[in-house]
Order: structure tokens, then sequence, then C-alpha cells
């Protein structure tokens, strides 16, 4: 289960919360940094944050974002995605 927190304005993500099988919080990702890139904005920083591991995170940084490209059928493919 989770649950999703967007701002108001535009309703893009700021938090994103998920809970265990006993519905206890496990862990979060936080939103950050928006700013407009190709033709919209979005969050250019996500962080995931566990909370059984204290000081610790992963964190993804978008450097450059293109939306609505073209990708060959097959890219989604059993083959591609069990040999990528």
């Amino acid at each position: 289960t989770m649950k999703i927190f967007l701002r108001a304005e535009d309703l893009l993500p700021l938090r994103q919360e998920y809970y265990d099988d006993d519905m206890e919080l496990a862990r979060y990702m936080v939103f950050s940094e928006f700013k407009f890139m190709y033709d919209r904005i979005t969050p250019t920083v996500m962080r995931m944050i566990p909370l059984d591991e204290e000081d610790r995170y992963t964190e993804i940084i978008y450097v450059e974002m293109e939306y609505d490209i073209e990708l060959d059928d097959d890219v989604f493919s059993l083959q591609n995605l069990q040999n990528p």
C-alpha cells in the first residue's frame, strides 16, 4: 500500500509513502528541485529513504529529460527485459 502527496497547483508529486503488510510505514520517496525540462516542469531529484536504515538513501538526479519519444516495440519484450 502507498500514499502519494501532490502539489495542489499542478498535481506534481512531493512525497510517496510505502507501507508494509502490517500497514507500518517502511520507506518513503521525496521529490524535489522542480525545474522546467524539455517541455514541462518536473521534479529533478528523487530520494528513497528506508526507515529501517538510519542515514541511508538512494537518490536519482535527472540532468536531462525528454518526453514522448518513439520506442521500438521490442524494447519491452520478454527477451530484452531478461537480457538487457
